[in-house]
């Protein structure tokens, strides 16, 4: 915390928590869906598709950060972590163990994903289809590629 947050009033452990107490609580409050979201995981789900996430990251923080959003019980269908296999995204390896555990062959699956590298190309070198969610416009060339998730198509 004293690393990150440098300032002489850290060096008492009382006031390092109470800064890190007040980044948490700024940090848990920034925590939000964007506003296509819930309506693309509904039109998966009616569509008699699987919804699920696969993420980089600690299985339990991952899935706090999706149930303060909403996103967990109604939405998503499976919750996957990088903690749960051998290797996280953009590893190729990370793709099949989330496939095989929803039974669903790589083929079959679609990876729609913010990260060129770890979303669209980690896919890519598992067998899965790929789109990448270019909400910046940062890959204008990339191809497939949607702005938003109401361009999601299936």
């Amino acid at each position: 915390m004293r690393e990150f947050l440098p300032h002489p009033d850290l060096a008492d452990d009382a006031a390092a928590d109470e800064a890190f107490l007040g980044y948490s609580a700024v940090y848990h409050a920034s925590w939000t869906t964007f506003s296509d979201a819930v309506p693309a995981l509904r039109r998966v789900r009616a569509a008699g598709l699987c919804a699920a996430v696969l993420t980089n990251g600690d299985h339990a923080h991952q899935r706090l950060k999706l149930e303060r959003v909403g996103l967990v019980d109604d939405e998503l269908d499976r919750v996957f972590t990088s903690d749960e296999f051998a290797f996280g995204k953009p590893d190729p390896a990370a793709f099949p163990g989330a496939c095989a555990r929803l039974g669903v062959e790589p083929g079959d699956a679609l990876m729609v994903g913010d990260s060129l590298v770890a979303d669209v190309e980690g896919a890519l070198g598992a067998g899965l289809h790929a789109v990448l969610l270019d909400r910046r416009d940062e890959h204008p060339s990339h191809s497939p590629r949607i702005r938003s998730l109401d361009e999601l198509r299936f």
